[in-house]
């Protein structure tokens, strides 16, 4: 009789693994599709219960495999805060080692100072919610503020998306002497200064005053607008009021209204946020994908990936 010989089980795959979260699989995808990383991309089903239960499923051996999750904060924030620690202790229960959490947009980062005695510090409570989360290291995306990495146990790696956003922008033709870098904001003037020496172009910026009713004003610039083309660099656009300001003043101011450009890592584009911007003249605008794009703007809207610049960071967590 002749014995025969057993058959080799396949290798399980040793390759790092991205597993996508519900908010935004496109970037997802992108990162693990970077070379150098070498991951596989891993889907991760989710389900939602009648009783608003959330079920989700890692069906894939990662035992002793470098897993990281990709869940930026989108809308419904809470949802997608969840999902993201539900993804991370089913990866921890099949073994995955070590973790890492991707949140390209990491929401509640503007309430990282209280301004009254009766508000919540809303960025500390969210970095010890995610803290919770077995994570090794964590990668954010031009944090509104930098002091929130502070808030955080969790290794922190703080990544920016300018160098890209620049490059973008200087690809669609920059006169340095016809455009003027704008920072809507005083928030925003270190960010607008660092786009302004790479563009080699000078900077202004827009004074703005808020109302109790959350009504944003403009009435002042520090520096010369006149005749100048204007870019407008933030870390974040949102209902795009602060904008919407600053363009109605920086026209008023002399600056050449035939186009304007708003430039921001975080697209969130609320409610009404495009037409608000197109009605106060901005012609462009220029984001990253850290936020899953909006269609049908209206606008020129160039979106540049950062997926490279993800996949990278990654490479070092993981050394």
């Amino acid at each position: 009789m002749i014995a025969m010989s057993a058959v080799a089980e396949p290798a399980p795959e040793r390759r790092p693994v991205v597993v996508a979260g519900s908010s935004h699989d496109r970037l997802a995808r992108a990162i693990a599709d970077v070379a150098l990383l070498g991951a596989r991309f891993v889907p991760c089903p989710t389900r939602l219960f009648p009783d608003g239960d959330r079920r989700v499923a890692v069906d894939c051996d990662v035992a002793n495999v470098p897993a990281v999750v990709v869940q930026t904060m989108a809308a419904p924030v809470g949802e997608h805060l969840l999902e993201m620690l539900l993804i991370a202790d089913a990866l921890w229960r099949r073994g995955a080692r070590p973790m890492g959490a991707i949140v390209p947009y990491l929401a509640y980062a503007r309430q990282e100072r209280r301004t009254t005695s009766a508000e919540p510090l809303g960025a500390r409570v969210v970095a010890e919610i995610i803290d919770r989360g077995r994570f090794e290291f964590l990668i954010f995306v031009d944090l509104h503020s930098a002091s929130i990495e502070g808030f955080f146990s969790t290794r922190v790696y703080h990544l920016s998306a300018a160098p890209v956003l620049v490059r973008a922008i200087a690809s669609g033709g920059i006169a340095a002497g016809e455009v003027v870098v704008v920072a809507p904001d005083q928030g925003a003037v270190k960010l607008a200064r660092l786009y302004a020496q790479s563009l080699g172009c000078t900077m202004a910026l827009v004074h703005k005053e808020r109302s109790r009713d959350g009504v944003v004003s403009s009435h002042e610039v520090v520096g010369d607008v006149r005749d100048k083309r204007v870019v407008f660099v933030d870390d974040m656009i949102s209902t795009g009021e602060t904008l919407a300001a600053a363009a109605r003043t920086v026209v008023a101011h002399g600056a050449s209204a035939a186009r304007m450009t708003a430039v921001a890592t975080h697209g969130l584009f609320v409610a009404n946020a495009v037409d608000t911007l197109r009605r106060a003249g901005i012609t462009d605008l220029v984001s990253s994908d850290s936020l899953p794009s909006i269609s049908g703007s209206g606008l020129s809207h160039t979106v540049v990936s950062i997926d490279h610049v993800i996949a990278e960071c990654i490479v070092s967590a993981l050394r």
